[in-house]
């Protein structure tokens, strides 16, 4: 076998535990973001947890047809909402690393966010030009369960959750649905918007 020079073996030892604190942080950081999603909605499931994260990544490709029906089922929608009840955040970022935002459809029923303005704004979030392949994203989710065993507060329905998502994750599928639990529990109606945009034009707009 080939030898490594005496230099390459000196970085390898000197960045080693440079980087290994690097991953530790990253680690400890998603543990916080994770525990703190499951202490607000103490009474998720697992699966809400995954499509949180899950969110992060993919955004609302897999909802996203074209203009005029996306318009039409956001104000079917609407139409079926309860306006007065705010058991849910007109907004909140999603994810370990919030590349998108969870944006109440109360904002556009309320007029805080026009119809048009929404609707293009989340046809423009959709746009994703490289999806991380399903294989990459089942390693992650992998760590991010790992992460989750070790937490004083864990979702509901950890261990069945877990293997269901596995298996649909070995299928090559990673969409997923919130539980009936979490639907009955906080009634979420939103979409959702790219964080530069959401920042850039419907924050100012808003308060939570």
């Amino acid at each position: 076998m080939k030898r490594l020079p005496f230099v390459c073996l000196l970085t390898l030892c000197v960045l080693s535990p440079a980087l290994f604190a690097q991953e530790a942080g990253r680690d400890t950081a998603a543990a916080r973001r994770l525990e703190e999603y499951v202490c607000r909605y103490p009474e998720a499931q697992l699966r809400d947890v995954y499509k949180f994260c899950f969110q992060d990544v993919y955004g609302p490709g897999h909802l996203v047809s074209d203009s005029a029906a996306c318009a039409a089922y956001i104000l079917g929608e609407i139409a079926r909402m309860d306006l007065s009840d705010h058991r849910y955040p007109d907004f909140e970022y999603v994810g370990v690393e919030n590349n998108f935002v969870r944006v109440n459809l109360r904002v556009v029923a309320e007029g805080m966010v026009p119809l048009g303005q929404f609707v293009s704004l989340l046809m423009q979030s959709a746009a994703i030009p490289s999806p991380m392949p399903v294989a990459e994203w089942r390693a992650r989710w992998v760590r991010y369960m790992g992460l989750m065993a070790g937490m004083s507060a864990r979702p509901h329905n950890f261990e069945e959750d877990s293997a269901a998502i596995l298996r649909q994750l070995e299928r090559g599928e990673y969409v997923s649905h919130h539980s009936a639990r979490f639907n009955a529990a906080y009634a979420p109606h939103y979409r959702l918007i790219r964080r530069d945009l959401f920042e850039k034009q419907v924050l100012f707009g808003i308060k939570n």
